[in-house]
């Protein structure tokens, strides 16, 4: 599953391909993905004449945002917020090029490339929300703070003791009170031919 670092790696590396573009078609070879709304038709009409203002990342949510449609008078931003879950992958490609047999969610852009979010396993999710919805959104409420965004006061109180179970990490410590047979194979404390406890 891609992890937090990933994701980000993701939202930087399609920025320059996706900012500026305005999205032209949405095409869906597995309607699976589809989380929110539940129809490729809603997709379209949510979706077509926006364009990309920015592509971020909350957690391990990949988030591109989108503007209002210019045709449509009072029109708000939306948002696509879409997890990759275990085997989800994105690239931009020529829209002539091939649709990858993998491939679970296409984005049509206005310089003849398509966005391709391609799934191996089907747990990847996609949907197409107004701002407002998106925050209020369950799963997207309970995310707690992003690593770069706490203080140190707070790093405090999430180490602290009671807050979550915690491990020392010496296998000394760590280990129940015999051999381990997780790394050393001495028992906790035992000083090994290197005088220090646990290391062989």
């Amino acid at each position: 599953m891609p992890e937090l670092p990933e994701v980000e790696t993701i939202a930087r590396a399609l920025t320059p391909g996706l900012v500026g573009r305005v999205i032209t078609g949405i095409d869906v070879p597995d309607p699976k993905v589809l989380a929110a709304p539940k129809t490729t038709a809603a997709w379209r009409k949510g979706a077509l004449g926006r364009e990309v203002t920015a592509v971020t990342r909350r957690a391990k949510l990949l988030l591109i945002a989108l503007g209002p449609r210019p045709d449509l008078a009072n029109d708000g931003p939306a948002v696509l917020a879409l997890h990759l879950k275990m085997t989800g992958r994105f690239h931009i490609a020529p829209t002539i090029a091939p649709t990858p047999e993998r491939a679970r969610l296409l984005v049509r852009l206005s310089d003849s490339h398509t966005l391709v979010f391609s799934d191996l396993r089907r747990f990847g999710t996609a949907r197409l929300l107004a701002p407002e919805a998106l925050a209020a959104w369950d799963f997207y409420a309970s995310l707690g703070p992003e690593p770069w965004d706490m203080k140190p006061s707070s790093w405090k109180i999430s180490a602290a003791p009671g807050s979550r179970p915690h491990f020392p990490f010496t296998a000394e410590a760590s280990c129940p009170p015999r051999t381990c047979p997780c790394c050393c194979g001495q028992r906790p404390g035992q000083t090994t031919s290197t005088g220090r406890p646990g290391v062989v």
